[in-house]
């Protein structure tokens, strides 16, 4: 016996090999326009990502538990955590679940339909979290990534610099990497590959003497050498 697939298949076939009527047409398109669902996966947060351990969790979201806690809470109580978000009586997508999926997406090679089907959400849908939560790490990212002003700071990070390699005047440490990306729509790729000829563009950091950043600097064509990326 076919399946639905295989039997609206044949269908589309029949249409299309026979003298087409204009119901013959609009059948044909409503089948076209007709919504695939894709299995997705249930209570994928509860069952899976609250069960690893603190090691596997950091491994998949590149950050401690602890952080993407935070992150979750400075997200629900921000602008940018719809309050009624559900449509045609859908329940509104979690703050928690905004988060992971963000993170999730960014911190494994994985598609927009992977991360719907592991979250329970549309692809649609993770286009909008994404939108929402970049918007929010932009507006946050000035208060967490920022050069030290006052002496007195100035003066801590020497000395702490000074503690792990004993080189003197030192406040933080620069350098320079690729971001693969695809080329641009209507952009030419040779401007964008780097010396390995793959697109990219260059992202220079300075972090302090724990590894954080506190200054980045980011969206020049990969071409670019890093000496001339310094100088903007």
């Amino acid at each position: 016996m076919a399946t639905s697939k295989e039997a609206k298949a044949v269908l589309c076939l029949a249409i299309l090999s026979s003298s087409s009527s204009s119901s013959e047409d609009e059948e044909f398109v409503a089948l076209l326009k007709e919504r695939v669902k894709l299995p997705k996966i249930k209570n994928f947060v509860d069952e899976v990502l609250n069960k690893l351990s603190d090691d596997q969790f950091q491994k998949y979201f590149r950050l401690q538990r602890t952080t993407v806690q935070l992150l979750i809470n400075k997200f629900q109580n921000s602008k940018y955590f719809p309050k009624n978000d559900g449509h045609g009586g859908r329940v509104p997508i979690p703050a928690e679940v905004h988060t992971y999926a963000f993170l999730w997406f960014a911190g494994n090679k994985c598609t927009t339909k992977d991360v719907g089907q592991r979250f329970n959400i549309t692809e649609s849908s993770f286009h909008r979290v994404m939108d929402r939560f970049m918007g929010f790490l932009l507006e946050l990212g000035p208060d967490i990534i920022k050069m030290p002003k006052s002496a007195l700071e100035l003066e801590q990070i020497e000395k702490e610099f000074r503690k792990v390699a004993g080189f003197p005047g030192v406040v933080g440490c620069i350098d320079g990497t690729s971001i693969t990306i695809r080329t641009p729509a209507h952009k030419i790729k040779s401007t964008y590959v780097n010396r390995h000829d793959i697109p990219s563009l260059t992202l220079q950091g300075i972090c302090d003497y724990k590894r954080r950043f506190i200054d980045v600097f980011t969206g020049i064509p990969g071409k670019v050498h890093d000496s001339r990326v310094f100088k903007m």
